[in-house]
Parts: C-alpha cells; sequence; structure tokens
C-alpha cells in the first residue's frame, strides 16, 4: 500500500555539484529529503583529482576585483569553507581549489542536516510512477529493491536519469555536430629536477604535439593543456571525442602518452602519479522541459521574470579543432538563467539542474560549469521545496 511507503518530500538524483547543494537546500527548508548516488562516493566531478579550478563562481567583467555572479548563495558558503584562492587564467576568473577539501566541505554540509537527509550511495531509480500529488519511486541499492513515496523530484545526474524510468519526460540526443569532447586528466610529478617546471610544461607538450604530428598519437592530443597542480607536479588535460573513445580506452591513453614523454626525457625522473578513471562528459542528452534556454539568451544576457540564478561563465565549446570561448552578456557579461530551464513539468513537480537543465547545446556550454551548478541545485531546491 502507498500509505506505508517511506515518505520524502524531495528525492536528489546525483551526488554531486548541483546535487549536494539541492539536497542541502531542501533539508535546510525543513524537507525530508533523500538523495541518492550511483557510484559510491559522493562529490562526483569536483571532487575527482582531474579538477582544480572552479568556475562560474565570479563575474568575469573587465574589473579587477573577484565579485560573487550569485552573492549570499550556498556557492558563496561553500567558497568560504574552502582553503583555495582566486585566480584569473586567461581573462577568465577561477577559484583553484583542492578536491579533498571540497569533498569534506560537502560531507560537512551534508552531516550539518542530520535526519533531515537520508543519503544512499551506490544506488539508483529504476522507476518512477507519477500521480497529481506525489510519486512511487523504486530504487536498487545494495541492500535490494526499495520502493519510496516522494511529493518532488529533482534530476541533477548529468545524464538523464529520468529518462528510462519516467515516461513524462522526452529527451532529444545532441548532433554530432554539437557534441563537446569529453575531458580526461594525468598527472606527471618530476622526482628531480634539471629544468624549471615551466620549462618541464612547454618541452613535454612540444613533445606530444609532435607525436601527433607524426601519426604517433591521435589528432586530438594537440589540444592537450597543462597546469602546475604544485612545486612539482603538472597536471596534463586531454580532450577527446566521446563517440571513439571510452573510460577504458582513454586512461589508456594517458599511460601511452607518459611513456612517450619519458622516451624523450634523458632523465627519466618523471612519476606517473594520477590517471582518471573516467572520461568526463560535457554534455548530455537534452530534456524537454517548460523552457530551452537558448545560445542567444546568453550571448544576449537576456533578463527573465522568473530568473532563478545567474550565470557568468561564457560559452566554453569543444570541438575537434579546437576549443571555442565565446564573450557572454551585457555590459556586466552575466546572463539569467530561468527557473523555467530547471522545471521539467511543473505539474508533477519534476526538476533538473547541472548538466541536465534544458538548454541548446551552446547554451549548456556557458551554463555546466561548476560554481554555477551549486547555485542551480540551490535555486531549483528552494522551489522544490516551498
Amino acid at each position: 500500500m502507498t500509505q506505508n511507503l517511506e515518505a520524502f518530500d524531495c528525492l536528489v538524483i546525483g551526488a554531486g555539484t548541483a546535487g549536494i547543494p539541492s539536497a542541502v537546500t531542501s533539508a535546510r527548508y525543513g524537507a525530508k529529503t533523500l538523495i541518492i548516488e550511483k557510484q559510491a562516493t559522493i562529490g562526483g566531478l569536483a571532487c575527482d583529482l582531474s579538477n582544480f579550478a572552479l568556475c562560474g563562481v565570479y563575474c568575469n567583467d573587465q574589473s579587477d576585483f573577484y565579485r560573487f555572479v550569485n552573492p549570499g548563495t550556498i556557492t558563496e558558503e561553500i567558497i568560504s569553507k574552502l582553503t583555495g584562492k582566486p585566480e584569473t587564467i586567461r581573462n577568465l576568473k577561477i577559484y583553484r581549489y583542492c578536491p579533498h577539501d571540497l569533498r569534506n566541505v560537502f560531507k560537512s554540509m551534508m552531516d550539518d542536516c542530520g535526519s533531515g537527509l537520508t543519503v544512499l550511495t551506490r544506488s539508483q531509480v529504476t522507476k518512477i510512477t507519477c500521480q497529481e500529488t506525489y510519486h512511487r519511486c523504486t530504487l536498487q541499492t545494495p541492500q535490494g529493491e526499495k520502493v519510496i513515496r516522494v511529493n518532488a523530484v529533482i534530476d541533477t545526474s548529468g545524464i538523464g536519469a529520468l529518462k528510462d524510468c519516467c515516461n513524462l519526460i522526452s529527451y532529444s540526443k545532441i548532433p554530432d555536430e554539437l557534441r563537446q569532447m569529453g575531458g580526461i586528466c594525468f598527472h606527471v610529478s618530476i622526482m628531480k629536477f634539471n629544468e624549471t617546471l615551466q620549462s618541464y610544461r612547454r618541452k613535454f607538450l612540444s613533445v606530444i604535439y609532435k607525436a601527433a604530428e607524426n601519426g604517433d598519437l591521435p589528432e586530438a592530443t594537440k589540444l592537450t593543456s597543462c597546469i602546475s597542480l604544485n612545486q612539482s607536479t603538472l597536471l596534463f588535460k586531454l580532450n577527446l571525442p566521446t563517440t571513439f573513445y571510452n573510460d577504458r580506452t582513454a586512461a589508456e591513453l594517458c599511460h601511452r602518452i607518459f611513456d612517450i614523454i619519458c622516451a624523450n626525457d634523458d632523465h627519466q625522473q618523471l612519476l606517473l602519479s594520477y590517471v582518471s578513471d573516467k572520461l568526463h562528459y560535457r554534455d548530455s542528452l537534452r530534456p524537454q522541459g517548460e523552457y530551452l534556454l537558448t545560445e542567444d539568451d546568453v550571448k544576449t544576457g537576456r533578463k527573465f521574470v522568473d530568473v532563478a540564478m545567474r550565470g557568468s561563465w561564457p560559452i566554453e565549446f569543444w570541438n575537434s579543432q579546437r576549443c571555442m570561448i565565446i564573450p557572454v552578456g551585457n555590459n556586466d557579461g552575466c546572463y539569467d538563467i530561468p527557473y523555467g530551464a530547471l522545471t521539467l513539468s511543473e505539474k508533477y513537480r519534476l526538476y533538473c539542474a547541472g548538466k541536465t537543465l534544458c538548454a541548446e547545446p551552446m547554451a549548456l556550454a556557458a551554463a555546466r560549469v561548476m560554481g554555477q551548478c551549486f547555485a542551480m541545485g540551490e535555486a531549483i531546491a528552494r522551489k522544490a521545496v516551498k
């Protein structure tokens, strides 16, 4: 019987950059909240060692100041609890942080919610039956199948988790020509220095580029970027077409590149200290919601009456030839993201945030960054539980 099922006010799918702020906000508003995550740990991409920069935290205007694009929100709270620092890279303002620190901040915020927030890892939704007053949700957990009753659902999975379990929402595939390349990172630690870290960086990138020119590496590796992670470690980021690479083949390519670097280094004082086990996607299936955020909305800095939060990150579109950075917004370099783009069905209280928001591919290329996902998750949770 439905009345005997464990009941929650809000179910959040995905414990990542949009999901955790969403679940914490829901619980803080007094809603009994359940957040589920298919992986064994919480935090998602932001807590992966592949990352060092939170983008979309600050306004990307021409001033020398670091102004929060969404002041007074959970984004500002998260930043205040981290030990990183703001930086400007290629005229874009970011916050440099440690992924381990962010995971600890997330855990602390969730623990502070007490009994108002339940966390299930290694779990996923397999079926949602929608009624006008509640949803009957079937979950697959490590302990077996579990059926619950919820009032609102927020999909922050980044992969369109409702596609196969809820027939009320339609999804469309992004055309291949508008698909972005995925990213994977590896770290190279230099055990004994014979030159400066920046000299190693330039030399190693040159080795990778020449290998790609000679056909020893795929053409896409010419887009490899590299930054110093600390005083002895370089972080390399590959951008690879997701139509040809998966988690395994992308990781294998990282090892192959390291072998080529070592073969061109006379001193052999290098250590492959980390390789990501995930090829991270920059886009997802596109849901059909209440409003589709357009490329023009972002470029022109369109104002919405039902604004949920603001974005300031430019359109950062990675295709097979290069990364395109397209300026956005009006004079302040900002644009609105409306509640309509985070609402899948108002009637049935189905919502979304993060990479699964309702947006055209080029609009998603601006909105998807982690700092803005924090604000998205918080904003839609307020709407879902009020």
